[in-house]
């Protein structure tokens, strides 16, 4: 990463393949199938360099292809034809 021009400007992004119950409908952790909120709400952290879109807060849904697509315009690589997703903000 020290090679890149943007070392010094890092762009983070923290999320989970799954929710994780913390004691509703009587489950603790993960384990089972069942389609409660806690297990389907996924979150996703990303911070942006310079603070930008500090404390901001959606309710979109955010799919892995949206992720892909926001690393790709952040590295500035081409996107492929057959590429889905839509980036998550503007860089």
């Amino acid at each position: 990463m020290g090679a890149c021009d943007d070392a010094d400007r890092p762009l983070l992004i923290v999320t989970s393949p799954r929710g994780y119950p913390l004691g509703e409908h009587g489950r603790l952790g993960h384990g089972d199938d069942s389609l409660h909120g806690e297990s389907l709400n996924v979150p996703c952290l990303i911070r942006f360099p310079d603070q930008a879109h500090a404390a901001q807060r959606t309710r979109n849904l955010i799919q892995p292809p949206d992720l892909f697509a926001t690393l790709l315009d952040w590295v500035q690589a081409p996107r492929m034809a057959s590429a889905v997703g839509a980036r998550v903000c503007c860089l």
